[in-house]
């Protein structure tokens, strides 16, 4: 896990920074598509945002869970 300042690369690889990026979805902006919603669940996973994980799980995925772990 990064640590998730805002003028760290964007872990989803698209070399802009993360506050460009990544992070606006994190803070509640809809993904335009598919991809840049898979690539900003990636950059939530490496920067330890579970509860964006878990917000963008369909409830019908097999591992889709409200249950949070402390």
């Amino acid at each position: 896990m990064i640590k998730a300042s805002a003028n760290i690369p964007c872990p989803c690889g698209s070399s802009l920074k993360y506050k460009k990026c990544c992070r606006r979805y994190h803070q509640g902006a809809l993904a335009p598509d598919a991809l840049t919603l898979m690539k900003s669940r990636y950059s939530a996973y490496a920067t330890g945002n579970a509860d964006y994980i878990i917000k963008t799980t369909h409830p019908d995925n097999s591992d889709y869970s409200e249950e949070k772990q402390d």
